[in-house]
């Protein structure tokens, strides 16, 4: 759904696609735990109740979204950094959610 950032995001998703990293090199894990390898516990439990109560197919999706447009600074902050250490930064990305970060 790299259209879902190129509406919202266009200069992050132009930044990714320089630099050739797309959304099935860094968030490939978070699809595959539901964010659980990244996350804490209480801010997983918190994830996967809102995906289970809304009922909301896109509400993963939105939520990556979401991660990639609060990073966005720090993203394109990485010009100058290698594909592998901007893979491995937006890897961990979701590792600064808080479970207040819900109320939003």
């Amino acid at each position: 759904r790299s259209s879902d950032l190129q509406y919202h995001e266009p200069e992050l998703c132009s930044f990714l696609d320089t630099k050739k990293i797309t959304p099935d090199s860094y968030a490939l894990n978070w699809l595959g735990s539901l964010f659980s390898c990244y996350c804490m516990t209480p801010v997983t439990q918190t994830i996967w109740d809102r995906y289970l109560q809304q009922s909301d197919p896109f509400f993963i999706y939105f939520l990556m979204l979401i991660i990639l447009v609060n990073t966005k600074d720090v993203i394109l902050e990485q010009e100058l950094d290698s594909k592998e250490n901007i893979i491995k930064f937006l890897e961990n990305s979701p590792s600064s959610l808080d479970t207040e970060d819900r109320k939003s």
